[in-house]
């Protein structure tokens, strides 16, 4: 789908396509790149994301995609964020192996914060991946899909599943392989508490 600009962004690439398309833009006011994602306000996924995108609009962690404004074009419904970082954590993970026991449990203490203030404003993701978690540049992390800016990976969401799965994740980033999620999730939720 060809999607013409809007007056203050100027629609540029097309990165990922589906139910959310996803696109770098130019925002002409602050002459920075920002991130588009695009849904149909008539579908089921389009309508909770533009409830959620309204609701979470407000919410400020350094680990959730900061959502900066919502557009109206042609027949979609646009969430516009800072621009997704170009690595995932899949793709580090695919480059590196693991990640140390130090980076982990950084990287955990961020997811958990991430989740911990999307719980609390009554969301959930219904999962976590090492492709759902971008790299950013200066090495800090921050959650790409699901809420805000796109709808929960499995529906129906709950917190349980999203500790589960920052378990099995933390698991697999520093182990390379997923036997012992509850070990680290507790160990990251422990040291969340000092």
């Amino acid at each position: 789908m060809a999607i013409e600009d809007h007056q203050r962004y100027r629609i540029d690439n097309r990165i990922s396509g589906g139910p959310v398309e996803s696109w770098i833009a130019l925002d002409r006011t602050l002459d920075r790149p920002v991130t588009i994602r695009f849904l149909d306000p008539s579908t089921e996924i389009g309508k909770r994301v533009q409830l959620q995108a309204q609701s979470l609009t407000r919410l400020e962690h350094p680990a959730l995609l900061h959502v900066l404004d919502t557009v109206g074009l042609e027949d979609r419904f646009g969430v516009v964020t800072e621009l997704l970082p170009k690595e995932t954590l899949e793709d580090h993970l695919s480059r590196e192996g693991h990640c140390s026991l130090e980076e982990t449990v950084a990287i955990g203490i961020q997811l958990g914060e991430a989740l911990a203030t999307l719980h609390n404003a009554g969301f959930a993701l219904g999962g976590l991946q090492a492709d759902h978690v971008g790299r950013r540049a200066d090495g800090t992390i921050v959650i790409v899909e699901g809420p805000p800016t796109s709808d929960a990976i499995n529906i129906p969401a709950r917190p349980s599943d999203d500790i589960a799965a920052l378990g099995e994740l933390l698991s697999l980033i520093h182990i390379s392989e997923p036997t012992r999620p509850l070990y680290l999730s507790y160990a990251v939720f422990c040291l969340k508490k000092k």
